[in-house]
């Protein structure tokens, strides 16, 4: 099995992402989770830019795999490595793209206590906030041949489950904003539908949100998290979308 993470940088004037640093130590993540070597886990750092974020992931998503780009259990492709234009539309490979099982992308959502299972992404971005290259986005379809919206297809009950039992604050979460966030989770959707063979979607997918560090509300009231906490979550993430597998709603 073989699994992309996504984490952003910082962005709305903060000096970190708590994804960042939570994706930098994924070797730790791996060790809490009990992976097995046979199980493959890329990681793609993105920045927090509407078109640049979603041209740097559809690449790495729909374009042959170059040996070099992993090195092993661990993958690693920063933002800069990879050439911008790729575009936004459309999303079908002609030719099969690298082979994923899964894709989960992280995110920052301040002011959330929990980590947050995203159920839905939607077809719109609307942003009064600008990205990190300045722009903002009204009204604006994401894909204009994509559905209303897609459902997560990564196993977020089993997931919440087994996290709550573990002691992790979990929540499912019926909305993932119309920042970029949700602009990445809905290509993550669309793209795997359009790649599908038989039936089914290339790979699943789904997004996790998780708070504030403690040391980025040292100067404003604001729920936080520990690092070790989001480490603790992520490795049951990971363990879930192993157990279940191809046992998943791809369809």
């Amino acid at each position: 099995m073989r699994i992309l993470l996504t984490a952003f940088n910082a962005f709305g004037g903060e000096k970190i992402n708590p994804t960042e640093i939570l994706l930098n130590r994924l070797d730790e993540v791996r060790r809490k989770a009990n992976l097995p070597e046979s199980v493959k886990t890329d990681r793609l750092f993105l920045p927090t830019e509407f078109l640049r974020a979603s041209e740097l992931l559809k690449q790495k998503l729909l374009t042959p795999e170059k040996p070099s780009e992993v090195d092993g259990k661990v993958g690693v492709v920063n933002a800069e490595s990879i050439q911008a234009g790729v575009g936004g539309g459309g999303g079908r490979c002609e030719a099969r793209p690298r082979t994923y099982d899964a894709v989960l992308a992280l995110g920052q959502a301040g002011g959330r206590c929990k980590l947050s299972l995203e159920r839905i992404a939607i077809n719109i971005a609307d942003s009064a906030v600008a990205d990190n290259c300045g722009m903002t986005l009204q009204d604006a379809k994401i894909q204009r041949d994509g559905a209303a919206a897609y459902f997560a297809t990564l196993p977020i009950r089993p997931i919440l489950n087994a996290g709550l039992a573990a002691g992790v604050p979990f929540e499912i979460s019926n909305s993932a904003g119309t920042y970029v966030c949700n602009y990445i989770m809905y290509n993550i959707l669309y793209w795997a539908e359009q790649n599908s063979l038989g039936g089914k979607a290339a790979w699943r997918g789904g997004f996790l949100h998780v708070p504030f560090l403690p040391e980025q509300t040292l100067a404003v009231k604001a729920p936080c998290m520990s690092l070790t906490m989001m480490e603790d979550g992520l490795a049951v993430c990971l363990q879930k979308i192993v157990a279940e597998g191809d046992n998943d709603e791809r369809k």
